[in-house]
């Protein structure tokens, strides 16, 4: 003769089945951003050729090669007629973004027309 479990065991096993599922839940969450998470810290964008139209026309792109990878930068010389500058600024994009964008944000906030600058870009994809 079958008799039901009483409901103190079918609530303990109903509870042990939630935290099982959402434990596993958990896991399975924790696994995909292991195995994903170069795709989403790094989003490697290369340039089109529009942004030729960004640059300058006295700036220069200077590429070179270190143990990592490819480097480019982009200097920009100050607007004073070939005076050596007091300091040079360096400015490194940041993750996803391409040197020549934050030439306008650079532009904005610093005495532009008196500084040099050196914007860095890590092109290895």
């Amino acid at each position: 003769m079958y008799r039901p479990a009483p409901r103190p065991i079918r609530l303990t096993r109903a509870v042990v089945r939630a935290l099982v599922a959402i434990g596993l839940g958990f896991l399975g969450l924790v696994a995909l951003i292991y195995f994903k998470q170069h795709s989403m810290i790094y989003h490697p964008r290369p340039y089109d050729p529009s942004y030729a139209q960004v640059l300058p026309a006295n700036g220069e792109e200077i590429s070179y090669t270190l143990p990592f990878g490819k480097q480019t930068a982009f200097y920009i010389p100050a607007r004073d007629n070939g005076r050596l500058p007091a300091r040079l600024w360096i400015a490194f994009c940041g993750n996803g973004s391409l040197a020549l964008e934050q030439l306008r944000a650079i532009r904005g906030s610093v005495p532009f027309k008196a500084t040099p600058y050196v914007i860095v870009w890590n092109d290895s994809s």
